[in-house]
């Protein structure tokens, strides 16, 4: 076990918060993997799951809902310690993607896949032909997080479907994906989200053509 230490907090939205850390954690390899965390102020006994948003190698980050027991993270000073129990998870399996790549996800599920996102264009030439899109889903384009890194990866080559309940098409990406109806079948798909997300999303893939070993998420 060991400590880590809040560098800086952000907010993203009314309730997301970027929660940066100083230190990298080295059993952090792969986008997708999560962190086991107690805290010792609010309750030492109750473990918290959160996936990190942030490049192996590098300072951990985590994308949080002010809520719970991330509440005291999201409104943390610098200097707030939480402790690390492990590192779990084979994270985002992507070593057999060839065609399409499309990420589905809602709510603080943009951290993880903002951690695989920069991963793919970080490496362009491992690649160069991968079509990569995100369809997030959140009730407006104020609960976006990560706005300013999402238009710069637009400008890099990601494809961006924002998927609105309460404005614009009032369409969830489920309702997008149906009414786009296209052909998944050299696919691969990534989801983070509720299990009724989940569900209703592999359902609406396998029926555009999706192949069932083709539908991925981060936790197996």
């Amino acid at each position: 076990m060991r400590s880590l230490t809040v560098r800086s907090v952000s907010r993203q939205t009314e309730h997301l918060y970027h929660v940066q850390m100083a230190e990298i954690v080295p059993e952090f390899k792969h986008p997708g993997q999560y962190a086991i965390v107690v805290d010792s102020v609010t309750d030492k006994e109750k473990k918290a799951y959160y996936a990190f948003s942030s490049l192996p190698g590098e300072p951990v980050s985590f994308l949080l809902k002010d809520d719970g027991a991330a509440s005291a993270l999201c409104h943390a000073q610098p200097g707030y310690t939480v402790e690390l129990l492990s590192v779990e998870g084979a994270g985002f399996q992507t070593g057999d993607v060839t065609g399409p790549m499309l990420l589905f996800s809602m709510g603080s599920g943009l951290g993880p896949f903002r951690s695989l996102i920069r991963s793919v264009l970080s490496s362009p030439d491992q690649n160069p032909d991968l079509e990569l899109e995100l369809w997030h889903g959140a009730f407006t384009e104020a609960d976006l997080p990560y706005r300013d890194e999402i238009e710069a990866w637009q400008k890099q080559g990601l494809r961006f479907v924002g998927c609105y309940d309460r404005e614009g098409l009032m369409q969830n990406a489920v309702q997008r994906l149906q009414q786009a109806a296209p052909d998944l079948s050299d696919a691969t798909v990534f989801w983070v989200g509720s299990r009724d997300f989940g569900e209703s999303l592999q359902k609406t893939t396998l029926a555009l053509g999706l192949r069932p070993e083709r539908f991925r998420s981060n936790f197996g």
